[in-house]
């Protein structure tokens, strides 16, 4: 699956320390650019993310690293 192979990116992103513990990732639309995929794509590798406790998103501020891969 395409949201998938995002997920693997992103975990791969966190591993490498592309982004801080608690700092924010960048916008969905920023991200869904950056990957060439939909939103909804991107929004399926999000959620997963988030029920690993990897990232959280905080209402109207975006999402934040909770965890580093690794």
């Amino acid at each position: 699956m395409l949201s998938d192979k995002v997920y693997e990116q992103l975990l791969g992103m966190l591993a490498s320390g592309a982004w801080l513990k608690d700092s924010r990732l960048p916008s969905e639309n920023e991200l869904a650019r950056r990957f060439a995929v939909s939103r909804p794509i991107l929004r399926q590798a999000l959620a997963r993310l988030r029920t690993e406790g990897r990232i959280e998103s905080r209402k109207g501020a975006g999402s934040y690293v909770r965890e580093i891969a690794g």
